[in-house]
């Protein structure tokens, strides 16, 4: 997913999620086109689309981006970050209320990670 989108460009930014409730998030961060890798080859659609000059990637676990992209993929991304001012998008809850939020992760309802504040 992208921060912003360059649409009417030569570049725009194209996100690939695992469901359909990924598409209005991806559209809200600045995608114009959201590509549902639970229902098609998310693959071929980007390749239809012109295939991408650069791709970012996120998944929930480092083993898993470790698995899929291997380690120098995992620092480029890093650094992307880092130089463009990524920031990451979590949700917060008090110590207080650590049950409700590790609930709330083991259930797959949190959108985001999930952060405990003191």
């Amino acid at each position: 997913m992208g921060s912003g989108s360059a649409i009417g460009s030569k570049r725009s930014v194209r996100s690939i999620g695992r469901g359909p409730d990924n598409a209005v998030l991806a559209k809200k961060l600045g995608a114009s086109v959201d590509i549902d890798s639970a229902a098609t080859n998310a693959a071929a659609e980007l390749q239809k689309l012109g295939g991408a000059r650069a791709i970012l990637a996120t998944a929930p676990s480092a083993k898993a981006m470790s698995s899929i992209f291997g380690r120098k993929s995992i620092q480029d991304t890093l650094r992307f970050a880092e130089l463009t001012g990524v920031r990451p998008m979590i949700e917060t809850y008090p110590l207080a209320r650590a049950n409700e939020a590790y609930a709330r992760m083991l259930s797959g309802k949190a959108q985001f990670r999930v952060v405990l504040t003191m």
